[in-house]
């Protein structure tokens, strides 16, 4: 649009111009008829060129050549008269004949381009300017006309109006092209608030099961002692963590378009964090037979300050992609770096392998979003294209560089270089995982014990404080459970506790009005509690929002039960913790293959219902499997009437969030087809189809009552 007003704009000029040179004001202004006269034709040789530019721009270049023909004509046209006047050779007095005819013959050839382009229907896009073009030419015509066969002084009135034709609909044109412009923003806004919504609902979705499977798996891998199914769960864990991180891949990508990358710096121990980096990587590297080696080239400080999350991040797109392309040879962490001040480190992450390599004309697009290079060799690799342009946004955003250098056919080397803040004076040693691996041991179970520590835990979904109870278990802490806001609210007027964990989607009130509720009730004896939400909104600027909303931190789903047990020390009050390197929780999972208990045998009239599946959620323990199942009844009545009080004063929002939290409960049971029931009545709710909703309301009511009525 810029240029295509550049060209108008000049040709108005001109012709404004050459009408100024032709006035009567002109000769009052310069003092000198021959000057005048000159410059008038001048100025007229010169009103071909910008008009055909900017017909040409507005075309899109669909006439070139026909304009091309008539650019270089005007040209001939605009200095040969010139020249064999001021030579003398002829004076441009004397054929002014030739010249308004050569004018008008372009003219014409430019109607008949318009023409053309109208029958065709292609001026559409620019029809303001359509109207104004062939108003202004019909007036050059006319005005042409008037020299050629009356020979007449002309005021060049015609040439006015044309000209006032033209440069009014040019402005109405660009009026529309803009409001034009202003739909289409509006459009892709929208179009953008929709997808960060479909991510924030697919986020909770996938993260949800993700959540359960990797709870329980964990569980599993705590309590084992069978090598095989142990095996089998490591298997489980590494699967479930490539998952998470594809779901990861496309949530930051949503964050990057956003503007909305959150750099979050805390203290951290680097062998730490790169003992977990190369740990995950290994798993896939011993898989193809690849060698995987560090080197430490320089001093690096163990305790830093940075965005442990984003460093972790970095280093596991670049090596799990290097050892995605390695058939063989080696995959080599270099560790470098240097002081730059008191306090300042620049570190270096160098990942190199011996693999494919890639090709120089690649290099340009390698890290933008969506590419995979050399597409037809890399087939049968799995990978979305995002990690590179996610690993440079991140870097970017850290305020560090990231270097290419790669040979085809002999392999590949990322340098990424950060600043970060170190903290004391211990460095990186050379022999850091085996140290590691030795401490790990030695904690594996938790590293603290907190009995009498009060947490209230609050979900509507029962799975998530099963997940919750058990993994507060080795703390030695048994948290207070509840399903909704109010009764949290309740609690909260009844007993103090030193930490309250919140899960955001709940009917209402939702975990942030609840914990607002709780922080400004005067009843309350927790106003001052600490609170952590946990959630499967994991979309852009999710963590900022919780915590300005009053949140003190932000767990997402899926839980890692060392992160949570982290969490929890953190801000559990200092005299509540015993700090203690065994794990004095090591709880045994009851026999579930001997005999049939009473509860199994009632639970196994229910259709659907998976026994052996749910007691292993409840970690083999009968009698929370009881309580968990009469709390599901219990809330029966209360969920029912919730539903179809809803559906009466059509609160279809009410609604979604309970069909919501039966989906989840009912998966968790084992009852499949309910919960699938439920899930379509979730998501009818979401697309606003009541049509569905109250068709099937009825059925899928009484179903669910009738589940309840067999679970009791």
């Amino acid at each position: 649009m810029k240029i295509d007003m550049m060209y108008g704009a000049l040709g108005i000029f001109i012709i404004a111009s050459w009408l100024i040179t032709d006035s009567n004001i002109f000769p009052f202004l310069i003092g000198s008829f021959h000057v005048e006269g000159i410059l008038n034709y001048m100025f007229c040789l010169l009103i071909p060129f910008a008009p055909a530019a900017y017909l040409d721009s507005v075309q899109c270049g669909r006439y070139k050549k026909s304009i091309s023909v008539i650019m270089i004509l005007s040209a001939v046209n605009a200095v040969t008269w010139p020249v064999l006047h001021f030579t003398g050779i002829i004076p441009i007095y004397n054929v002014r004949m030739a010249v308004n005819s050569i004018l008008a013959v372009m003219s014409v050839a430019v109607i008949v381009i318009l023409i053309i382009d109208a029958v065709k229907g292609n001026f559409g896009k620019y029809r303001f300017t359509f109207i104004g073009f062939f108003g202004f030419l019909l007036c050059c015509i006319f005005e042409l006309l008037m020299l050629l066969l009356i020979k007449s002084p002309n005021d060049s009135v015609s040439m006015v109006i044309g000209l006032g034709v033209l440069l009014t609909f040019v402005v109405v044109q660009q009026v529309d092209d803009i409001r034009i412009i202003n739909m289409e923003k509006q459009y892709a806004m929208d179009i953008s608030e929709a997808k960060t919504r479909f991510l924030a609902s697919m986020s909770h979705e996938i993260r949800t099961p993700i959540n359960a499977i990797l709870g329980m798996n964990e569980m599993i891998l705590r309590e084992n002692t069978n090598e095989v199914i142990g095996e089998y769960s490591r298997s489980i864990r590494s699967s479930g963590k490539i998952l998470l991180m594809l779901v990861n891949d496309v949530l930051d990508f949503s964050k990057i378009e956003a503007g909305k990358m959150e750099i979050n710096e805390t203290t951290f121990l680097m062998s730490a964090m790169l003992y977990d980096v190369i740990s995950l990587v290994k798993e896939r590297a011993d898989e193809k037979s690849i060698k995987l080696e560090i080197e430490i080239k320089n001093e690096i400080p163990d305790e830093v300050t940075s965005d442990e999350f984003r460093i972790r991040q970095i280093l596991i797109n670049l090596m799990n992609n290097a050892v995605k392309y390695t058939e063989k040879g080696s995959v080599t962490l270099i560790l470098d770096g240097r002081f730059t001040g008191d306090d300042d480190f620049e570190i270096e992450f160098i990942v190199k392998d011996t693999g494919k390599g890639i090709k120089e004309e690649d290099q340009v697009h390698f890290f933008e979003a969506f590419t995979r290079v050399d597409a037809k060799s890399n087939a049968n690799i799995e990978g979305t294209g995002l990690g590179l342009a996610i690993v440079k946004s991140i870097v970017d955003s850290m305020n560090g560089t990231i270097e290419l250098k790669s040979e085809y056919a002999v392999g590949s080397e990322f340098r990424v270089t950060l600043p970060v803040k170190y903290i004391g004076k211990e460095l990186l040693s050379d022999d850091f995982m085996e140290k590691r691996a030795d401490y790990d041991a030695v904690i594996e179970g938790c590293d603290y014990i907190a009995p009498d520590a009060n947490i209230l835990a609050v979900d509507d979904n029962q799975s998530n404080l099963t997940i919750v109870k058990l993994f507060l278990k080795r703390t030695g802490i048994v948290p207070d459970l509840c399903n909704s806001g109010n009764r949290a609210i309740e609690l909260c007027r009844e007993k103090k506790y030193d930490l309250i964990l919140l899960d955001h989607m709940m009917p209402k009130p939702d975990g942030i009005e609840t914990l607002h509720i709780i922080k400004n009730d005067e009843k309350s004896l927790n106003r001052e509690t600490k609170a952590i939400v946990f959630t499967a909104n994991a979309v852009a600027g999710s963590r900022r929002m919780y915590l300005n909303e009053g949140f003190d931190d932000y767990l997402t789903k899926p839980i890692e039960s060392k992160v949570f047990e982290k969490m929890v020390k953190s801000l559990l009050p200092k005299d509540k913790i015993i700090n203690s390197l065994t794990d004095n929780n090591s709880a045994k999972t009851p026999d579930i293959s001997g005999g049939m208990s009473p509860t199994k045998k009632k639970l196994m009239a229910v259709r659907g219902l998976d026994y052996d599946m749910l007691l292993k959620y409840c970690d083999g323990d009968e009698e929370f499997l009881e309580e968990m199942i009469s709390g599901v009844v219990a809330g029966c009545e209360e969920r029912v009437n919730r539903m179809r009080e809803s559906l009466r004063e059509k609160n279809i929002k009410a609604y979604e969030i309970d069909a919501h939290t039966l989906k989840s409960t009912m998966a968790t049971l084992g009852l499949t087809e309910l919960s699938e029931r439920a899930k379509k009545h979730e998501f009818a709710a979401k697309d606003n189809d009541v049509e569905f909703i109250y068709k099937d309301a009825h059925d899928f009511i009484e179903e669910y009552i009738a589940v309840c009525e067999k679970l009791r």
